[in-house]
């Protein structure tokens, strides 16, 4: 008899999302909440500033990093933080070279990076349509800064 896998069975992959969901915004929220909850809606306080992100995937099979045996937690909390901007307003792009690889010929930033550095370079993630970072997914470190540049006041951006 074989042994199911859990993405198999969709019942095991809500349990493997539950199992991870306390983890997945483990930051304290003070460090980056630019949203209140009224009821279960979320609304955002402010306009986002940054009006755009693109991401250039490696090849995987599905965007939320909670496939297969290898789970990346940078991955699946990137995923929900991408969630989360796009309920703030932001332009989400997402492009997988292993089922979109024409996006990836077509940006020449891409092009060139992925020329020089090989697939080593992805993700590459662009800001507003600046390369922002490359070769690795966000750290949970690094989130809390991602939601104060997205949504910082237009008067800290002034000063």
């Amino acid at each position: 008899m074989q042994t199911p896998r859990p993405n198999d069975n969709p019942r095991a992959v809500a349990a493997i999302y539950a199992a991870l969901q306390p983890h997945i915004l483990s930051v304290p929220p003070e460090e980056y909440t630019p949203w209140r909850r009224t009821h279960d809606a979320v609304t955002f306080p402010h306009s986002p500033t940054m009006k755009s992100i693109q991401v250039y995937d490696p090849p995987m099979c599905c965007s939320t990093g909670i496939c297969g045996t290898d789970i990346n937690p940078d991955l699946v909390n990137f995923a929900s933080m991408l969630g989360q901007f796009y309920t703030g307003g932001i332009k989400i792009e997402r492009f997988n070279l292993g089922l979109q690889p024409m996006a990836f010929a077509e940006n020449a930033t891409v092009k060139s990076l992925m020329i020089a550095e090989g697939t080593d370079v992805l993700p590459i993630i662009f800001w507003d349509g600046k390369v922002h970072l490359t070769g690795r997914y966000p750290t949970k470190d690094e989130r809390p800064e991602w939601f104060r540049a997205a949504f910082a006041h237009e008067e800290a951006l002034a000063s």
